[in-house]
């Protein structure tokens, strides 16, 4: 019994070995987790302010976009008033040209797309350019009623036109 009670205790000296050994080893991996939870809690930190700065970097480039697609609309808007704007003087100096040269047929059709591009300068008629432009286009209209009219005078004189009531064109031109 004694040799059972020796092996007991061997045992229980053994396994308190064992626990103090298992305990320490133990205590040894909780603060290697600790460290390492505290390094985690510091990375996501660090992910969490860089996360952060990102979005405010990310909020700012959007609005800068929104800026640059407004001012893309802006340009494009206004270079396509110039264009209009440059084929309506054009479209004058043609018109002046048809007067020279009694084109009236191409005159008129020339009036009509005249007409139709001052369409889209209607919100702009308080502009000099715009008003400059109209007004040429009134003085050579003016000037093209006053030519057909004189040209037709002067058939009806000659004889080349049978007299329907032309006369009466002419005074309500005038």
């Amino acid at each position: 019994m004694e040799d059972e009670i020796s092996n007991i205790d061997k045992d229980i000296s053994s396994t308190i070995k064992d626990l103090t050994k298992s305990h320490e080893e133990t205590k040894k991996n909780i603060s290697e987790i600790n460290v390492g939870f505290d390094e985690l809690v510091k990375r996501v930190s660090s992910i969490n302010q860089k996360s952060e700065i990102s979005e405010s970097q990310v909020r700012t480039i959007c609005t800068e976009i929104k800026s640059y697609d407004t001012i893309k609309n802006n340009l494009t808007l206004t270079i396509s008033a110039l264009k209009k704007f440059l084929t309506l003087a054009d479209a004058i100096e043609k018109l002046r040209t048809f007067c020279i040269e009694f084109k009236y047929r191409e005159a008129a059709n020339l009036i009509e797309a005249i007409n139709d591009l001052f369409t889209f300068f209607k919100d702009y008629l308080k502009n000099p350019q715009v008003l400059e432009i109209k007004s040429q286009k009134d003085l050579l209209c003016n000037q093209l009623r006053t030519q057909i009219l004189e040209e037709l005078e002067r058939y009806l004189n000659l004889g080349l036109l049978p007299k329907i009531g032309i006369s009466t064109m002419s005074r309500k031109a005038a």
